[in-house]
């Protein structure tokens, strides 16, 4: 019988988080939209929780597995990513409203 091996999913989650996330930043700059805006707002504080919650698996993850610990480590470092271009994109929204 074939055993499960879960794989990290920090990379996916980072791509598919920071594409979303910038349709919608460039939506906004460019449309100047309110709707826009809250869709985007609600999305960074979903994305928060989202990403909490998948970087604190990782971490367990990396803590418990001796065999894939850089793997997981890894997937924490692609998640943390995401922080510095949030920040970005707010502090560049803020600064238009």
């Amino acid at each position: 019988m074939k055993t499960f091996e879960q794989k990290p999913i920090g990379k996916h989650v980072f791509i598919t988080f920071w594409f979303i996330g910038t349709i919608l930043f460039f939506a906004f700059y460019f449309s100047r939209n309110s709707l826009l805006f809250m869709v985007g707002f609600y999305y960074v504080i979903l994305a928060v929780v989202i990403n909490l919650l998948i970087l604190l698996h990782e971490f367990s993850q990396a803590v418990n597995e001796f065999s894939m610990r850089s793997k997981y480590w890894s997937s924490c470092l692609y998640i943390l990513a995401n922080i510095p271009v949030t920040f970005l994109y707010l502090h560049i929204l803020f600064q238009f409203l």
